[in-house]
């Protein structure tokens, strides 16, 4: 079975960045230009398949592992969000997917370009 995680590259935005690690619970370890979108089966198809949808182009950044990257504005970003976990949810936001959209929306800049990554191991 092969596994992957997603995640979102925010370092071209020092305030998005500032505002995910600021909202980090204490003594959480956690890289300030990475947004976790969590671990499912196979999140590197979804994103080729989303990337192709939008006719976005894939990269493939030499990190030692399989990754595909797509480089996104604030606009584009929200999307994928939507594509990939539905509307928002009113009540209980169990994996915290809300609470990065809200983020985003808030605190995304228009100007800047966003990176979604996905790897397989």
């Amino acid at each position: 079975m092969t596994d992957s995680c997603c995640w979102i590259d925010v370092r071209e935005d020092e305030g998005l960045a500032t505002q995910w690690l600021d909202g980090s619970p204490p003594g959480a370890n956690r890289d300030p230009t990475h947004i976790d979108l969590g671990y499912r089966y196979l999140w590197i198809s979804d994103l080729r398949e989303w990337a192709a949808r939008k006719n976005l182009p894939i990269e493939y950044p030499d990190l030692g592992w399989i990754v595909e990257q797509v480089t996104v504005n604030k606009s584009q970003l929200l999307e994928f969000l939507e594509d990939m976990f539905g509307p928002e949810q009113s009540g209980i936001d169990r994996r915290g997917i809300d609470a990065i959209r809200t983020l985003i929306r808030e605190r995304a800049h228009d100007d800047c370009r966003y990176s979604i990554l996905a790897d397989e191991y």
